[in-house]
């Protein structure tokens, strides 16, 4: 049974992803001290991956969750089939935003290069 609207499910998820907005600004403030930029990158794609990773709970209503929040509460109550899809999905959007974040740094890297 859910017992979100759907007004309420898009405010969850706003804030949701404010969050994790938040939370890459503040990573980015951890991260300033590293020399190397790809280690940045990495850490913003993982961090960026992992969180957003949607999974589905109703998809007659298009209701997504958190897939990590579906994986810790699945793995809880001892639930492993809802664990694994949350779990897939993680790792499908994890390597998406590795190879664009990984895109990123070489784009960078060779303007970079070519301006010198």
């Amino acid at each position: 049974m859910n017992m979100l609207s759907d007004q309420a499910h898009l405010i969850t998820w706003l804030i949701y992803l404010l969050g994790v907005g938040l939370g890459v600004v503040v990573l980015g403030h951890f991260l300033q001290g590293v020399r190397r930029p790809f280690v940045r990158v990495l850490t913003r794609s993982l961090f960026l991956g992992i969180l957003i990773a949607p999974v589905a709970t109703d998809p007659e209503r298009f209701y997504f969750a958190p897939a990590i929040m579906q994986a810790a509460l699945s793995a809880m109550a001892g639930k492993f089939e809802p664990m694994q899809q949350a779990l897939l999905s993680m790792a499908v959007v994890t390597l998406v935003a590795l190879l664009v974040g990984i895109a990123y740094y070489l784009q960078v890297f060779l303007n970079k290069r070519r301006a010198q």
